[in-house]
């Protein structure tokens, strides 16, 4: 598999996850998927962000 690829592809990962950590702070829709009781709102937020960002940063700069 190309590097670039790879890369690209855990951008849309990373974007996934970080959308999936923000929409919890609503609904607790991943803590019934992974088997805890409740995230953090805080730690949501941080990592949801962190997620969001980082992904789209990936899927930009392999667009380059």
């Amino acid at each position: 598999m190309d590097l670039k690829k790879f890369y690209y592809i855990q951008g849309v990962f990373y974007t996934l996850i970080g959308f999936l950590l923000l929409i919890n702070l609503k609904s607790s829709i991943l803590g019934a998927v992974i088997g805890a009781k409740e995230i953090a709102t805080s730690i949501g937020l941080f990592f949801g962000v962190f997620f969001l960002i980082g992904g789209i940063t990936l899927i930009v700069i392999t667009r380059r």
